[in-house]
C-alpha cells in the first residue's frame, strides 16, 4: 500500500520550533486499537485472512459489493486483488472504529490501488 503525501512548501519555511508535533502517538494508538479488534474478532488480522473467511469478516451490504465489483470490473482487477481490497476496506474500518465496511473504506482502498497500479506503470515506462 502506497499513500500520497501532499507538499507542503510552507511547512519548510517555518523556524523548526513552530511545526507542530507530528501525530505518530496518535496514529500509533489507532493502529494498536485497529489489531486489538482484529485479533478480538477473528483471531487474526486482516492481513492474515484467508479468503474463506473475507464472507465473514468482511460482509458487505449488497449495495457495497455491487460498488466494488463495479469498480473491479471497470479496473480490470483480478479476484485476488477484489480480496485484497476487502481486506484493506476491513482495516480502514477498524482504524475508524466502524463495524462494517462503508463504500467511504472501500474507495480509499480503492483510491490505494489506483496509486500503486500508477506507480507501477510509471516504472514500467
Amino acid at each position: 500500500m502506497q499513500v500520497e503525501v501532499l507538499r507542503q512548501p510552507d511547512a519548510l519555511r517555518q523556524q523548526r520550533e513552530t511545526i507542530p508535533e507530528p501525530e505518530t502517538p496518535k496514529w500509533r494508538q489507532q493502529v494498536t486499537a485497529a489489531r486489538a479488534v482484529q485479533i478480538k474478532r477473528q483471531g487474526c488480522l486482516n492481513t492474515d485472512l484467508q479468503a474463506n473467511q473475507l464472507s465473514t469478516y468482511c460482509r458487505l451490504s449488497a449495495e457495497h459489493h455491487k460498488f466494488l465489483v463495479t469498480a473491479i470490473e471497470r479496473f480490470n482487477l483480478s479476484h485476488r486483488a477484489y480480496h485484497r481490497l476487502l481486506r484493506l476496506a476491513r482495516t480502514i474500518a477498524d482504524i475508524e472504529g466502524t463495524e462494517s465496511i462503508q463504500r467511504g473504506h472501500l474507495a480509499e482502498a480503492l483510491g490505494y490501488r489506483a496509486l500503486d497500479r500508477l506507480l507501477n506503470h510509471l516504472k514500467s515506462l
